[in-house]
């Protein structure tokens, strides 16, 4: 193990990291020095960003393994290192707004137990607004009366 990397599982352990994450980080950091052969404090923010792209483009990784490289280079760089810009500017993916599925054998609100009947807090919300309260008991007046 080199300096850096017990340094690095050293600062972990002070921010009571749990172990699976410390191994991943650590792994991620060597993987990171190989790719270039050399050790990260030699290496800047031009070449994160080209080991991300080559971790997309190239190998064909899922976002969460780029997410947990960005993690590990971002905690390295600012934390251990004390050179936070470095990797200051660099972005993690835009999150992927999935449309809801309609028709969907579980929806969701049968999974809340308070949307199953009239005592939950929507019930509750919905009687504390009197222009609610009487649209709600055209709708389904007899489970408020």
């Amino acid at each position: 193990m080199t300096p850096l990397g017990k340094r690095m599982i050293e600062e972990m352990g002070l921010r009571n990291f749990a172990p699976k994450t410390v191994e991943l980080y650590v792994d991620n950091v060597a993987k990171f020095a190989k790719h270039f052969n050399a050790s990260p404090e030699l290496l800047g923010g031009e070449h994160v960003r080209q080991y991300l792209v080559h971790l997309v483009e190239e190998r064909k990784l899922a976002w969460g393994t780029y997410n947990q490289s960005l993690a590990a280079l971002r905690y390295l760089y600012r934390w251990v290192l004390k050179r936070g810009d470095v990797v200051r500017d660099i972005r993690g993916p835009r999150r992927v707004r999935h449309l809801p599925v309609s028709g969907s054998r579980f929806p969701r609100r049968r999974s809340q137990p308070w949307s199953r009947g009239p005592t939950g807090p929507r019930c509750v919300a919905i009687l504390l607004n009197p222009v609610r309260a009487s649209a709600a008991l055209l709708l389904r007046g007899a489970v408020f009366i």
